[in-house]
């Protein structure tokens, strides 16, 4: 379980880099460590409660509106 989470960990971080938004679901289900993208996306729906796809496009947006990612965000509001 403890792999499963460090790969979805990895997969996360790769979805919401906007530097790494050429990569696609299946690249970065593979460099993650899965090796069935139907195993990915329930994995990572279980964690997340969106599909690789829909997180994705909730950073991205995020980051449009905002100008930070969602985590960014959390740290400047407890900080203030």
């Amino acid at each position: 379980m403890k792999k499963i989470f460090q790969d979805l960990e990895y997969a996360k971080k790769v979805l919401a880099d906007p530097a790494q938004y050429d990569k696609g679901i299946l690249e970065v289900a593979m460099d993650a460590g899965f090796y069935e993208i139907k195993k990915f996306n329930v994995e990572f729906r279980k964690d997340t409660n969106m599909c690789p796809v829909e997180y994705r496009a909730f950073h991205t947006q995020f980051r449009l509106v905002t100008g930070m990612s969602p985590e960014e965000y959390q740290q400047q509001k407890k900080s203030a």
